[in-house]
């Protein structure tokens, strides 16, 4: 037969067969249901099935059992625990308590493990004679306990040791680990009470568990919070220290941190050394609490130039009373004692001065060895304001000074240094020009108060009797002179001299009849006192002559201003000064201004044999940009009692040198230098050497 389709005219609409009468048998190659292929027997839809009744479905519909078939019904609702589940006589559902008793009918007698079950408290305590180190090692024979309850296990040891194991098994390689659940951490606790461990600790022993590593938390008084600390993602390098970034991540860093404003110190209490270097500026401060108060103060600094500096003005000392300085070694430099007095070396003594301060007065360093840098009094002034310097460490806050007077050795230093005065900045700041000589920022008080002339000496090296009794407390000046018990240690003013001198002219004889053998009587005018030989009395002038001319050995002629009397070989008459070195005489030191050095040579001037006279003085002045040599005459060639007086006038240093080739000495040396421009040094010959005086 040919194939032919039977097609309902609609959708779901058509039967073959009834429920009456339905076809005995059908046979099909395939059988597609509502979209659903079937391609074997038996039902294409739930309906179809036996035991399944569905009518008028609803979504979230379940199927449920109601004793005889399967039926839609509403779902339950949602089921918040176990209890809200209906048990049965089996498949029980989990809780603590039938885990315990569970595990306790499991163990039976013959496993090597007794146990204590307390079902009341749900407490199941273990014990093993030995055989339960399969899992709990104890490390000796003792018996050990295990406890198992809600809270934790735990593990005691009935040893002698008193410490408890745990440990893996075996002979491989085993790593122990600890793993909390989630986020959960592995907590060592600490306890409290007069037998206490204190707070958490853990101890990493070595190789041979001898001795080992503690690590313990701090106490509660001291710790009120937790914290984190993170190590580092590697070893670092050789001597670096761990440093945290304050949330404790910690980082390798080098001990000495270098620039960037950051510092290192070790402290205890208030007592501290710190390092600190910006960049620009590196220092060591030093840091104590004088005064018990609990506040640190800055007790002494050493700069980036190795100055020691105490941390504040006349406060803190060098040495004690009861605990003094053994031995103190200072440079020739200088030593300043307060703000005015200087000691100092000069020509191998110790020379006293005072600064001098008056108003208008200027240190020669600002005229003499400044290339760059302009001199403004107002400005120089105005540094004493609070506000300026670029320090802002200015004292007098309502003005300038009035004169330079009032400046003290910290106001010349800040001035020669400063970047700022007035609100204005100093663009071209004080260097000097002198070879080594100080920098822009680097002037010292040494560098400014450098030449003689800046000070007014109070003990001269080279006469020592020129002092100045201003300078000494009354308690070292004698105000009367006592002849019976004269003062060895004290200064004679001018007043007690003065008394004492009036009181001796007083107490002798005011006229000649005074005196014991002086006889005055009968005396008359023109006559002479002469001695007749038991005592003096008047007698007429004997006679004598009343002039030069009367002289039988003089022969005065008509002298000019100025003439001499000298010796011609028979008698004196009038001549010309022209005396050398050994007369009693002579005229007036010869000045001798030397701008040259000797021909052929930069730096040498040789003092010509053939000088003359009793006195000379030698200017220095030319410039040879090295040190000058000036070279003595040979004492051979000069009478003894010479002087030779040479000052430098020159920027350059000078050295005084004895003669070439010859083994004269000056003051037991062979050469001496003038060490400041404007300085001299007097030289006096005795025939054979050159002393200084």
């Amino acid at each position: 037969m040919a194939t032919k389709n039977i097609i309902p005219r609609n959708n779901n609409e058509g039967k073959i067969g009834t429920n009456s009468k339905k076809w005995s048998e059908g046979h099909f190659e395939s059988l597609s249901v509502a979209g659903q292929s079937v391609t074997g027997g038996g039902a294409t839809a739930l309906n179809g099935l036996t035991d399944v009744t569905i009518s008028n479905v609803q979504n979230n519909q379940v199927l449920k059992y109601n004793g005889s078939n399967w039926v839609n019904a509403a779902a339950p609702e949602t089921l918040n625990s176990t209890s809200d589940l209906s048990e049965g006589s089996s498949n029980l559902y989990f809780t603590n308590e039938r885990v315990d008793d569970r595990v306790n009918a499991l163990i039976t007698t013959g496993t090597g493990i007794s146990k204590t079950y307390n079902d009341s408290s749900n407490t199941l305590t273990l014990a093993s004679d030995a055989t339960l180190q399969e899992v709990i090692n104890s490390g000796a024979t003792s018996t050990v306990g295990v406890s198992i309850a809600k809270t934790g296990i735990g593990l005691t040891s009935t040893g002698s040791s008193g410490t408890g194991y745990i440990s893996t098994q075996g002979s491989s390689n085993y790593n122990l680990s600890l793993d909390p659940q989630g986020s959960g951490i592995v907590v060592i606790t600490g306890n409290t009470g007069s037998s206490s461990r204190g707070s958490g600790q853990i101890k990493i022993n070595n190789q041979n568990n001898s001795y080992g590593v503690v690590i313990k938390s701090p106490l509660s008084n001291v710790l009120t919070a937790d914290y984190t600390l993170t190590l580092p993602a590697n070893t670092g390098n050789v001597d670096q220290v761990l440093k945290t970034d304050g949330n404790g991540v910690l980082s390798w860093v080098d001990q000495t941190s270098g620039g960037g404003g950051s510092s290192d110190f070790i402290s205890e209490g208030q007592a501290k050394v710190e390092t600190i270097d910006t960049g620009t500026d590196a220092r060591i401060e030093f840091y104590v609490d004088p005064d018990d108060n609990g506040t640190a103060s800055k007790a002494w600094e050493i700069t980036e130039n190795g100055h020691l500096l105490p941390g504040s003005h006349d406060t803190f000392d060098i040495g004690s009373p009861l605990y003094k300085v053994r031995d103190l070694y200072v440079s020739d430099n200088s030593l300043w004692l307060g703000d005015d007095h200087k000691m100092s070396i000069r020509a191998g003594k110790i020379s006293h001065k005072k600064r001098k301060k008056s108003t208008n007065y200027i240190p020669r360093a600002f005229a003499n060895y400044l290339s760059q840098g302009s001199f403004n009094r107002d400005k120089l002034l105005a540094i004493k304001k609070t506000s300026n310097g670029g320090d802002g460490s200015g004292t007098q806050t309502d003005g300038s000074a009035t004169n330079e007077s009032e400046l003290t050795l910290a106001d010349w230093v800040r001035y020669a240094n400063a970047t700022q005065i007035d609100g204005q900045n100093v663009s071209n700041r004080f260097r000097s020009s002198k070879s080594g000589g100080p920098q822009e920022g680097k002037w010292t008080a040494n560098d400014i108060f450098d030449e003689d002339d800046d000070f007014e000496e109070i003990i001269d090296p080279s006469s020592p009797t020129n002092l100045d009794l201003n300078s000494f407390s009354n308690d070292a000046k004698a105000t009367t002179i006592d002849d019976s018990s004269p003062s060895a240690t004290k200064f004679v003013t001018e007043s007690a001299v003065k008394s004492h001198v009036d009181t001796k002219i007083s107490a002798i004889s005011l006229s000649l009849s005074d005196l014991s053998n002086v006889s005055t009587s009968g005396v008359s005018s023109g006559q002479i006192l002469k001695y007749n030989g038991s005592s003096w009395a008047p007698a007429a002038d004997g006679g004598g002559s009343l002039s030069l001319n009367d002289l039988t050995n003089v022969s005065a002629g008509t002298p000019s201003s100025g003439q001499v009397l000298k010796w011609d070989g028979s008698n004196w008459s009038p001549a010309t000064d022209n005396t050398g070195g050994s007369g009693g005489g002579g005229s007036l030191p010869a000045l001798n201004n030397i701008t040259s050095a000797d021909s052929g040579s930069a730096k040498n001037y040789t003092i010509s044999n053939t000088v003359t006279g009793i006195e000379s003085t030698f200017l220095i002045n030319f410039v040879a940009n090295t040190t000058i040599n000036v070279f003595l005459p040979n004492t051979a060639s000069v009478s003894s009692g010479y002087k030779i007086q040479i000052k430098r006038l020159t920027t350059d240093p000078v050295t005084i040198k004895r003669s070439n080739g010859t083994t004269q000495t000056i003051d037991d040396g062979s050469e001496i230098s003038i060490p400041y421009r404007y300085s001299s040094v007097t030289l006096q010959c005795d025939g054979n050497n050159w002393y200084i005086i």
